[in-house]
């Protein structure tokens, strides 16, 4: 069984640093997603420089409340099985 694990990001560098590299290696047989809503700090290029495993999902909808946010960006998980 795969599961897909959903993190909503908005400038949120420094909790990136602090706590997903714990969620990754704690996520055997798990896709690691990060909803990023258009941040304009370094998260984005820290991801990709450092977590190439990690499925990057781009919205750009900054009145979004995160619920919104996570309903929107579920629909791009394929597994089965969702954490968030």
């Amino acid at each position: 069984m795969k599961i897909g694990i959903v993190v909503i990001n908005w400038n949120g560098l420094n909790l990136l640093r602090k706590y997903l590299k714990s969620i990754i290696d704690n996520s055997d047989n798990s896709t690691v997603y990060v909803i990023d809503n258009n941040s304009s700090d370094e998260s984005v290029s820290y991801i990709r420089e450092n977590f190439k495993e990690v499925e990057m999902i781009f919205l750009n909808m900054p009145e979004l409340l995160e619920v919104l946010l996570i309903n929107m960006g579920i629909h791009f998980v394929e597994e089965g099985y969702l954490i968030l």
